[in-house]
């Protein structure tokens, strides 16, 4: 949780056109608080500690175990069919990045999990609900 709060930035994109930035209406608050919004003229590309490094270095044991024993098809497709199911799903919503349905991704990694591999399936739902949403969602929509 402590990782959560640790963003590493990584570049800055001057925006073309400007988006209002509610605060308030991002997080829910906007019935208690009169909105503020802001101007932003740039955006901030940043990793989060919490949201990717600590997952992707979970995720990279798990990979590298599974391919050590002889699996390495079923966890390949089964990331490939979140990371195709999260770009589809995913859009970006301006002043407020990148949206996607929050319970869409592990629900989706959890029946590849189940179907590819019903013997033991949460290292492959492991893997590909981390590595679905990063790269269908986050990493394919930067452009």
């Amino acid at each position: 949780m402590i990782g959560s709060l640790i963003n590493i930035p990584l570049k800055r994109v001057e925006n073309v056109s400007k988006a209002p930035l509610n605060l308030h209406l991002l997080y829910g608050l906007n019935r208690w608080f009169t909105p503020k919004v802001f101007q932003r003229n740039e955006m901030i590309i940043a990793i989060n500690v919490g949201g990717c490094v600590v997952p992707l270095a979970l995720t990279i044991y798990q990979l590298v175990r599974l391919f050590n024993s002889g699996i390495i098809l079923i966890p390949v497709l089964a990331i490939s069919i979140n990371v195709i199911i999260c770009y589809h799903l995913s859009e970006i919503k301006a002043g407020v990045g990148i949206f996607l349905p929050a319970f869409v991704p592990g629900m989706v990694a959890a029946l590849c999990g189940l179907i590819l591999t019903p013997e033991d399936p949460a290292p492959i739902a492991f893997c590909a609900g981390i590595l679905g949403p990063l790269i269908g969602a986050d990493l394919l929509r930067l452009n």
